[in-house]
Order: C-alpha cells, then structure tokens, then sequence
C-alpha cells in the first residue's frame, strides 16, 4: 500500500511541476471573423494586436506578440472594429466528433447491455446496440455542437480602444 500512496504522491508532484513550465507553452491559430462598421465582415488568421489595431492575414499563422514585420498583414484600426469572433476550427472538430464517438459507444453499451427480448417485437441484443448506437449518436452529436459553440470567443470592441486592449490582455493570459 505504501508504495502506491507514494507513486500517487509523487506523480501529483512532478505533474504539478511540469504544468507550471512556460517551456509547455503551445502557439495557438486562431479563426477569426472581422465585423466593422459599414463593411462586409473578414475572415482570416489573426496575426498579432498592437496598441491601437489588430493584423490578419489569409494564411495559417500563430498568434504572436512580437511580429516584427507587419507589412504582410491586414491591419485594423480599433475605432472601426465592431466585434471579433475567435475560434479553432480543428478543436471545434475534434469536440464535435468525440462528443459524436462518445454517444455511439454509450448507446451501443446500453443497448446491448439489455440482452434478447421474447415477444411480438423482439430485438436481439445486436439490434439493441444499433439502436441505441443511433440514438447516442444523435445526442452527442447535439451536445457536441453546444460544446464546440462554447470553444468560441466573442469580443465587442464598439470603435473603443479600451475593449481592444482588455482583448489583448485576455489572450495574453490564455497563452
């Protein structure tokens, strides 16, 4: 017993260590929509913010803070930035398709969990799986759209420099 309270104990150590480490820091590519006053929305990868605009660019970049070449980028000014929407459109798959595989695994568990039934409308515990398969998948294939609609980011800027600002900070911090 010994040994395994100090495995635990230690791992929980080493994990709490190793999540602290800015040597884990992961760039992220993030989707983003444009709103402006007056103009059709843009889409693109956003690129970097400054003081008083936001880059973005048509090919697939990582957010990053100190791009020192901004003449390849779209730049936008805040005042006529309405909102930006933020998302990752490979996390947003992989949650729409776990939630999907999740619910079909469930289902089919339940469903055959039930065994053979006798009687007028009999199924097999085979047929049970299937059913039950469709149906899980049908309902995590809805639970996976709200996860993966929760995953995107919203911000209202309005033309004001301050909603830019607390944007940049916001992503700063989930870095």
């Amino acid at each position: 017993m010994k040994p395994i309270i100090i495995t635990c104990l230690l791992s929980l150590v080493f994990f709490q260590v190793a999540k602290s480490q800015d040597t884990l820091y992961k760039p992220r590519v993030y989707n983003s929509i444009i709103k402006q006053y007056g103009v059709k929305p843009v889409k693109g990868y956003l690129a970097t913010i400054r003081d008083s605009s936001l880059y973005i660019t048509q090919s697939e970049v990582y957010l990053n803070f100190d791009t020192a070449n901004l003449s390849y980028f779209q730049k936008f000014d805040y005042k006529s930035l309405v909102s930006v929407k933020l998302y990752n459109r490979s996390k947003r798959g992989r949650t729409f398709l776990i939630c999907i595989l999740t619910g079909v695994v469930a289902g089919a568990l339940i469903g055959y969990s039930g065994g053979n039934d006798t009687g007028w409308f009999a199924l097999t515990a085979g047929g049970k799986a299937v059913v039950g398969g469709i149906i899980g998948a049908g309902a995590g294939s809805i639970v996976g759209a709200i996860i993966a609609a929760d995953n995107e980011k919203k911000f209202l800027i309005n033309g004001e420099w301050e909603s830019l600002r607390d944007m940049k900070e916001g992503l700063q911090k989930n870095r």
